[in-house]
């Protein structure tokens, strides 16, 4: 008996690479075996385990996720990005300090109040700037980790289930439909 892979001859007795040469006998042994109506298998390559089916499918929907934020991402430098954690509870703090009767200490808002100062704003418009931006990113980056988070544990439960087969399990995992995360828009972060 014989396999085919890429093109190659093996045969399955002892795993033998059979060269296409017309001088080799084992080449001419295969070619009587065909002539004799036989058919190499095709080599399919091995199944991966379960676990491994798993951390394929995770990388699938991370990479996904990856796909679906870049947009909110890219038009910001790294360097920008690394201020977010600072700019919307300086925002918050200091819109809230001006909308009360001021008898606190002014927050000191010390990233917010340099980039104001360098855009040519004034404090108050630029913390009304991030606001919006902030509300949304934070919620499309939780509608967004919720969802492969939510997608990751289906994985965790199929692999857990000891009701199915390992094929079920293989089809309950391919099913996983990366696609079924979804970047929410700005307005559904407003209806939230």
């Amino acid at each position: 008996m014989y396999q085919l892979k890429d093109n190659i001859i093996i045969r399955l007795s002892d795993n033998a690479f059979i060269p296409k040469a017309e001088g080799n006998s084992d080449y001419q042994e295969y070619k009587k075996w065909i002539d004799e109506g036989n058919e190499p298998e095709i080599w399919q390559p091995p199944r991966p385990t379960l676990e491994q089916i798993k951390t394929i499918k995770i990388a699938e929907l991370k990479n996904y996720c990856d796909q679906l934020t870049s947009p909110l991402l890219e038009e910001f430098p790294e360097i920008e990005q690394k201020t977010w954690d600072r700019q919307w509870p300086q925002s918050e703090e200091w819109l809230a300090w001006e909308a009360s009767d001021q008898s606190a200490p002014e927050p000191e808002a010390r990233t917010c109040r340099t980039m104001a100062l360098n855009r040519g704003i004034s404090l108050k418009e630029f913390c009304e700037k991030v606001i919006p931006k902030a509300l949304y990113f934070d919620y499309a980056s939780g509608v967004i980790v919720g969802q492969r988070q939510k997608m990751t544990d289906q994985i965790d439960a199929i692999l857990a289930d000891e009701s199915m087969t390992e094929s079920e399990k293989y089809a309950a995992v391919e099913a996983i439909d990366k696609k079924e995360i979804f970047l929410p828009s700005p307005e559904q972060s407003q209806q939230s």
